[in-house]
C-alpha cells in the first residue's frame, strides 16, 4: 500500500483509541503455555507423559467450545495496536442492554456486538444510537457485527429497519452504509465455522481499521482525523496550561471588567487560540499539502494525463495570475471566476452528472464552513456582530446581519433595550455568474446563497432589551429546535447562523466604506483617468 490509502489509514490507526465490545458469552482465559517436566524425587527430570510417548510438548487446549468470546484474545489483540478495547457482558432487561450499549458507544471510536446477547439482539440498540447521532447533526460511527450468527441473516434484518434512516444494503459484502455510519459483520471463531470465514481474534483490529478507513478516506476526512488526534495527543499538556493557580486572576478578571459575564467568552477566546496554535505548530495542515493533493489528482481515472500534470502544477506552483492561466488552459479567453470553479470541478469529478452536481453541493457545504458556525449548541445564541437572523412575512423570508460592535452588545438594559443595526442580505441565485455573493448559508435542509446590501439605505434597526438586570446581554429563547430573538416590538426573528468574526468585520467595514464615500464635483476628465487608473 502507498500514497493516498496509506495515508488515510495511518490517519485512522492514530485516531482510533478506545473500542467497546459487547458479548454474554465473553470469558477471561488464561494465555495458553506449554506443559512443563517435574523433578521426580530421586533428582531426575521426569518428563511430561506427552514426552515420555516422544511427543512434542503441546499447547493446554484452550479452544472455544461454543459461541464464547476470548475476552484476553481480543483485548491483546487491539493492545497491541495502542487501542484499549473494554469488553463488557450485559445482564439486564432489554431496555438497559439497550441503554447500555447506547451510553458506551457514545465514548468508543469503534463498538463490537455479538448478536445474541443474553436473549435479545442488539438491533433497537443500533436504531437508537443511529437515530440519535442523526438528532445531534451526524456523527461518524462504525458497528461490527462480531457474531457466530448467520450473516446474511444478520444483516438483511438490520436492513429491514435501518433502510428508512437512509441506510442502503449491499447485498454482495452484506455492508451497511449510510450517510455517516457503517454497519459490517465478521464471523466470530467458532468450531463448527469454516475457518476460511472465521476472522480470528487477532485479525479483527487490522479488519476495524480498514472499515473505519473506508468510512474517512478523503483528504479532508484524513486532515480533521490528525486534528483530532493531535488534540488528544495534547489533552493532558492543555489540561496543565490552566492550572489552578490561574483562578485568583481569573476571579480578578471578572471583578474588573463592567460585565463580569463577558469574562466567559474571553476564556473561550484563550481555549480557541491554545487549540488553534497547537494545530497549526504540530504538521496537521501537511494532510492537505500540495504533495497529498497531487496524489488525489493522480487517482483520477476521467482525465488525459496532461490535462492532470497541469492541474498538479496549479496545485502546488505559486503564481500570480492563475486565473488568466486557467483561462488558456480551458482556451475560454472569457471565462468569468465563477465559471472557472465550475470547469475546475468538472475536471475533477468527471463527466458524471450525479458527480459534478455532488461536487456543487460539496462546494457549497465549504462556503458554509469557511464562514458560518452553527451547530448543535448547548447554550444559547446571542445577538452580536455575525448574528444572522430571518422572519418571514406572508411566506416572503428576509435575512438580516447584526453590524453591533462585540463592545455594544453588552450592558444591554433590561427596560428600555438598545438599537441594534442590521444589514440586509438579499438572496442571489447561485446559477447567475454575474451575482455577487458574500455568505452561504444551511436553512432549512437547503443551501441559501447571500449578497449582503452595504449601501447605508438598506440598513435596519431593530429595539432589543437584555436578558435581565444581571444579565445584560440579548439572548435567544428556544422553541422545539429552533432560536428565536423577540424584538420589543412584539417581532420574532429566527436564529439562522453566525458569520465568524473577520468575515462578519469585512462585510461592516464595506458599509463604513461606502459611508464615508464623498460626493464632490470636480473637473470630468480628471475623474475619469482616476477611475481607470484604478482598474488596472
Amino acid at each position: 500500500m502507498s500514497g493516498l490509502p496509506q495515508h488515510y489509514q495511518q490517519r485512522a490507526e492514530a485516531f482510533i483509541k478506545t473500542v467497546v465490545c459487547f458479548d454474554d458469552k465473553a470469558e477471561y482465559r488464561k494465555p495458553r503455555s506449554a506443559k512443563t517436566a517435574t523433578k521426580g524425587g530421586d533428582g531426575f527430570v521426569t518428563p511430561p507423559p506427552a514426552v515420555m510417548k516422544a511427543e512434542v510438548a503441546t499447547l493446554e487446549d484452550d479452544a472455544p467450545t461454543g459461541d464464547e468470546l476470548d475476552a484476553r484474545a481480543l483485548t491483546e489483540s487491539f493492545a497491541q495496536k495502542g487501542i484499549l478495547c473494554s469488553v463488557i457482558i450485559p445482564h439486564a432487561t432489554a431496555e438497559e442492554v439497550t441503554t447500555q450499549i447506547t451510553t458506551l458507544t457514545k465514548s468508543a471510536d469503534i463498538t463490537i456486538l455479538d448478536w445474541k446477547l443474553g436473549g435479545v439482539t442488539p438491533r433497537d440498540a443500533i436504531v437508537r444510537i443511529i437515530e440519535d447521532d442523526n438528532a445531534s447533526g451526524g456523527k461518524l460511527r462504525l458497528l461490527v457485527i462480531y457474531s457466530d450468527g448467520v450473516a446474511k441473516d444478520v444483516m438483511t434484518e438490520l436492513a429491514g429497519v435501518l433502510r428508512d434512516h437512509g441506510f442502503s444494503f449491499n447485498e454482495s459484502t452484506l455492508e451497511l452504509t449510510g450517510k455517516h455510519a457503517r454497519i459490517v459483520f465478521f464471523q466470530k471463531p467458532n468450531p463448527s465455522t469454516p475457518p476460511t470465514n472465521v476472522v480470528p481474534y487477532e485479525a479483527l483490529p487490522d479488519h476495524a481499521v480498514k472499515e473505519f478507513t473506508k468510512l474517512t478516506s478523503g483528504l479532508l476526512p484524513a486532515a480533521a482525523l490528525a486534528a483530532i488526534t493531535e488534540i488528544r495527543e495534547q489533552t493532558h499538556h492543555l489540561l496543565a496550561t490552566f492550572p489552578a493557580t490561574l483562578d485568583g486572576a481569573f476571579l480578578a478578571h471578572r471583578c474588573l471588567i463592567p460585565d463580569p459575564n463577558d469574562a466567559e467568552q474571553f476564556l473561550l477566546d484563550i481555549f480557541e487560540g491554545e487549540i488553534g496554535s497547537l494545530l497549526r505548530h504540530n504538521g496537521v495542515g501537511n494532510s492537505v499539502n500540495a504533495e497529498r493533493c497531487m496524489d488525489w489528482v493522480e487517482s483520477l481515472t476521467s482525465q488525459p494525463k496532461e490535462k492532470i500534470d497541469k492541474i498538479k502544477v496549479f496545485l502546488s506552483d505559486y503564481n500570480d495570475d492563475k486565473k488568466e492561466e486557467f483561462r488558456n488552459f480551458f482556451s475560454a479567453k472569457k471565462l468569468k471566476e465563477y465559471e472557472i470553479s465550475q470547469r475546475i470541478m468538472e475536471l475533477m469529478y468527471g463527466d458524471i452528472v450525479a458527480n459534478v452536481d455532488a461536487g456543487k453541493i460539496g462546494l457549497s457545504l465549504l462556503a458554509t464552513l469557511d464562514a458560518c458556525k452553527r451547530s448543535k449548541m448547548k447554550t444559547l445564541p446571542r445577538l452580536q456582530l455575525g448574528s444572522l437572523i430571518k422572519n418571514k412575512i406572508d411566506g416572503n423570508v428576509k435575512y438580516l446581519m447584526c453590524i453591533q460592535p462585540l463592545c455594544d452588545s453588552v450592558r444591554i438594559d433590561h427596560e428600555s433595550g438598545s438599537s441594534f443595526p442590521f444589514i440586509v442580505l438579499k438572496i442571489v441565485d447561485v446559477g447567475n455568474v454575474n451575482s455577487s455573493i458574500d455568505v452561504c448559508i444551511f436553512d432549512e435542509e437547503s443551501v441559501v446563497w447571500l449578497a449582503a446590501k452595504t449601501k447605508p439605505s438598506n440598513l435596519e434597526t431593530k429595539i432589543f432589551k437584555g436578558k435581565s438586570n444581571k444579565e445584560k446581554f440579548v439572548e435567544a429563547v428556544k422553541e422545539e429546535s429552533d432560536y428565536f430573538f423577540c424584538a420589543s416590538s412584539g417581532e420574532k426573528y429566527e436564529w439562522v447562523g453566525e458569520l465568524k468574526l473577520g468575515k462578519a468585520q469585512r462585510i461592516a467595514s464595506q458599509l463604513a466604506a461606502r459611508i464615508h464615500t464623498l460626493g464632490i464635483d470636480e473637473f470630468e476628465w480628471m475623474r475619469s483617468r482616476q477611475a481607470e487608473q484604478k482598474q488596472n
